[in-house]
């Protein structure tokens, strides 16, 4: 948060005497993308996410269980709605700034490293 302090001219076109007063709010919101994948995660048919911000919103990359998919003999146009099921009742628990608006699958697992974490760069 930042705050100006006020400034004190002896004139202004009100008059000697009067106090103008100027400031300027700002505050910052910190989003932590993990915690919203790890949410994500362990919803069904999910096997990994990755969220990312692009143009200002918050989009999620899925990487869907396609042998759970496979299994249940879903069909392709239906798991995009199933995903899109999943953000929407993933957003009923996240605060507005937070929510994910954009969705994007994925066919194959991410990239990662040698110690198993999603190389997020590549994605970003």
């Amino acid at each position: 948060m930042t705050l100006k302090l006020p400034k004190i001219k002896p004139t202004s076109k009100f008059g000697a005497g009067f106090l103008i007063l100027k400031y300027f709010y700002r505050t910052t919101i910190n989003i932590y993308p993990e915690e919203i994948e790890g949410e994500l995660n362990n919803m069904d048919y999910v096997n990994e996410s990755l969220v990312v911000e692009k143009g200002g919103r918050l989009t999620a990359l899925i990487n869907p269980d396609w042998a759970a998919i496979d299994e249940e003999k879903i069909p392709l146009q239906e798991v995009e709605k199933l995903m899109q099921a999943n953000i929407n009742e993933l957003n009923k628990s996240l605060p507005a700034y937070s929510q994910v608006t954009g969705l994007k699958l994925y066919q194959e697992e991410f990239d990662k490293t040698p110690k198993r974490s999603i190389k997020r760069y590549l994605y970003q």
